[in-house]
């Protein structure tokens, strides 16, 4: 029955949704210490809550499921108190058919060049998110997925911010993407995303870069400061 459900029915603030608690440092009965095993127990619409801590795993989304950090001590700023972060393989990789996560950080730290999120099918949601990779692509899009990025931090990429490419599409709105090794946003091989009000700057290359049959609709964004100009076009 879930699959016929879009995000916003199933995640909606109304609903009492089952929820599966993550604390590190729990000792009662019924909760979970990783993440990575609250997500083998979740059934279709389940919620996790995920409390403040640093939590080393990679994580794959394969069911309809929301991951909910829980604030940290400053509170505020994307990602709050929880960080989920990985040296050898994507930290999160989604092939949901939906699924949201919000106020969370993720790290990529190793040298595998293995992007930080990969969402290759359905739609993730995430939100208020602080997202970086030391060795690759902040955020991977890719496969006709159609994920929806809103008001997070993408930053710190060895590579790209984002990358849409082999047909992916998606929402990108009111992020702030910036201090990236490549472009802030390469839209690639067919993929067409919608960009709005983002705030794109001080990456290495263009701030928003299209090639190789890459379309999308750009909207109200402010590109500024990047190392190769803010816009670019290209055939290939």
């Amino acid at each position: 029955i879930f699959s016929f459900l879009e995000p916003a029915v199933l995640f909606h603030e109304s609903l009492s949704l089952p929820t599966l608690i993550v604390d590190k440092c729990t000792t009662v009965r019924g909760h979970y210490t990783t993440i990575s095993s609250a997500l083998r127990a979740v059934q279709p619409g389940d919620r996790v809550l995920i409390r403040p801590g640093v939590y080393r795993e990679s994580l794959r989304i394969e069911v309809p499921v929301m991951l909910l950090g829980c604030p940290g001590a400053a509170g505020g700023a994307p990602g709050g108190g929880v960080t989920i972060t990985s040296s050898r393989n994507h930290t999160l990789h989604s092939t949901a058919h939906f699924a949201r996560l919000q106020n969370v950080t993720l790290r990529q730290t190793g040298s595998s060049g293995r992007s930080c999120l990969l969402a290759s099918r359905g739609t993730l949601e995430v939100s208020e998110c602080d997202i970086s990779s030391a060795s690759g692509l902040c955020i991977e899009v890719t496969d006709r997925a159609t994920p929806i990025l809103r008001h997070s931090r993408i930053h710190g990429g060895a590579a790209a911010g984002l990358w849409f490419r082999a047909a992916a599409s998606g929402l990108v709105e009111g992020n702030e993407i910036w201090g990236n090794g490549w472009s802030g946003v390469q839209i690639s091989d067919g993929s067409n995303p919608t960009l709005l009000r983002n705030f794109i700057h001080d990456n290495k290359s263009a701030g928003l870069i299209s090639f190789n049959h890459g379309r999308g609709i750009a909207r109200h964004n402010d590109i500024t400061c990047n190392g190769k100009g803010g816009v670019q076009v290209r055939s290939r």
